[in-house]
């Protein structure tokens, strides 16, 4: 089963801005939900009360959380990585690293691809892609350029560095 991180990130790495992403380019979210339809997706409890449901077009949502007593009507939640991984395999679906940024941390080790929007601009964030990454990934393809009245962006595939 392919295990995949999926981001958007600035020139500078941030990812989000109290609680949401600073910028709004829908042909990203677009390509996202695109790439992520009728897979599992991997998020830490933040990133999911940030979107407030589970991720649209998702075959499956796992929430990690060590909070004992939390539900969600419309995810799954798991106390660690490891039984949100076994979840997600048993689901059979590609698997979607999907944020914030420990949970990317932690899935450095064991994801095959990162999926990458580069935004070619520095804004103000609070939450910033963990450092390291290109360690762990090399440059695969570029899928498209493009942008939109504010940001020029890509979106690149990277693979597991052998």
């Amino acid at each position: 089963m392919t295990i995949r991180l999926i981001a958007a990130m600035a020139r500078n790495g941030v990812i989000g801005k109290q609680g949401r992403l600073p910028w709004s380019i829908p042909e990203d979210s677009k390509h996202f939900l695109s790439a992520v339809e009728g897979g599992t997706c991997i998020s830490g409890r933040r990133s999911y009360e940030e979107l407030g449901r589970a991720i649209p077009g998702a075959g499956l949502h796992i929430v990690l959380s060590k909070q004992q007593d939390l539900t969600y009507p419309d995810a799954m939640v798991r106390p660690n990585l490891g039984d949100a991984m076994m979840a997600a395999l048993e689901s059979g679906r590609p698997i979607w690293m999907c944020g914030g940024a420990d949970v990317y941390q932690r899935t450095f080790p064991i994801a095959e691809e990162f999926w990458a929007t580069h935004i070619d601009a520095d804004v103000e964030g609070d939450v910033y892609f963990p450092d390291g990454w290109q360690d762990h990934f090399q440059h695969e393809a570029s899928r498209h350029s493009s942008s939109d009245a504010n940001f020029r962006y890509d979106f690149v595939v990277y693979r597991r560095t052998p």
